[in-house]
């Protein structure tokens, strides 16, 4: 378990520009969440982008429950009135069950290969085209 940074930096699309997540909550008991949340973004609250964790036991203490979820709303500014709006929100989640049996060596594996995969090129690709890899 790591303790939960203030701020977590991250490339925008263009490869160059920074995006901070400023941790909102952190987990501070089982099941419940570490949020951030991309303050700079400006505009009212619920129009930012967030990110979670959160890890519970399965209740039998076989496994671990960690789930992901993600959140990055589109914002503009109406012409009429001047107020910051949005008109709609793209979303994702994922969930590892993590046996509690499982050698560290081999769940350290799984976070490296399964973190790595989503960082390339094609999981990028399919997530900005909305299509998978054909």
């Amino acid at each position: 378990m790591s303790d939960a940074p203030s701020t977590v930096t991250v490339k925008k699309a263009d490869g160059t520009t920074d995006i901070v997540y400023t941790t909102i909550t952190s987990a501070s008991s089982d099941g419940s969440q570490w949020l951030l949340r991309a303050e700079a973004a400006g505009g009212p609250t619920g129009f930012r982008s967030t990110f979670s964790v959160s890890s519970k036991s399965n209740g039998l203490g076989t496994i671990r429950v960690v789930k992901f979820y993600g959140k990055m709303p589109h914002t503009y500014t109406d012409t009429n009135s001047g107020l910051v709006k949005t008109d709609g929100f793209a979303d994702f989640s994922a969930t590892f069950n993590v046996p509690a049996s499982l050698p560290s060596s081999h769940l350290a594996e799984l976070a490296a290969q399964f973190t790595e995969l989503m960082a390339t090129s094609y999981s990028k690709d399919a997530i900005s085209t909305g299509y998978a890899p054909t």
